[in-house]
């Protein structure tokens, strides 16, 4: 969503609203995104916000990006307007779970750091070779909500610039998962670029 804000342009996150959106709040937001991370979040006063946006999107040259993990049905069971939920899903994209980006989580999290150290969240900080194969590798069951908050957590408890491979497995391993591993593996192969480990684990496998 970031990549379709022009810079100088606004970004307003209709999940932080507390006030009704105005006309003056949407010229000001002219030209920018309006964004919502999950539309089962929003209170009533915001899902009317957002279903006041999208009637004047063209008008202010506003762009919407809204997700959800629910349903147009369990939106509506949860009290959303029929109408307004109608709109919404005029156009809609589904998106891939990471499990099948496992060659794109080292950028995701890398750009991750970059906002958070963009917005003073969190100082600046660089995944090693072995933190990101350690990232590549977990499954992401939450999601890229679960990711997101494993790169907050890394950036946060980092001591150095880098965010090390075992700064990853200790966050993401249940204390003793992990132990049982076929003979011959080197935990320093996850040190290793993605082609040289696969290339030595393959040979781990034949030989097994």
């Amino acid at each position: 969503a970031r990549s379709l804000q022009v810079p100088g342009k606004a970004w307003l996150d209709l999940a932080e609203s507390s006030q009704p959106l105005s006309l003056d709040a949407m010229q000001a937001a002219s030209g920018g995104v309006l964004y919502c991370e999950e539309l089962g979040r929003l209170n009533r006063l915001q899902q009317k916000n957002l279903v006041f946006a999208i009637d004047r999107l063209e008008k202010y040259g506003l762009r919407l990006v809204a997700a959800t993990h629910h349903s147009n049905a369990e939106l509506g069971a949860a009290g959303w307007d029929e109408a307004g939920l109608g709109r919404l899903f005029e156009v809609w994209l589904g998106l891939p779970a990471l499990a099948e980006l496992k060659e794109e989580i080292p950028d995701l999290a890398a750009h991750l750091l970059d906002l958070l150290a963009d917005a003073g969240e969190a100082p600046l900080r660089h995944l090693s070779t072995a933190a990101q194969n350690a990232l590549r590798q977990h499954p992401w069951p939450g999601g890229y909500a679960e990711l997101k908050a494993a790169v907050r957590s890394l950036a946060l408890a980092a001591l150095g610039d880098e965010i090390e491979g075992e700064d990853v497995e200790r966050l993401l391993s249940p204390a003793g998962e992990g132990e049982d591993v076929p003979g011959g593996f080197d935990p320093a192969m996850l040190e290793l670029p993605l082609r040289e480990a696969r290339e030595a684990f393959e040979r781990i496998y034949f030989e097994w």
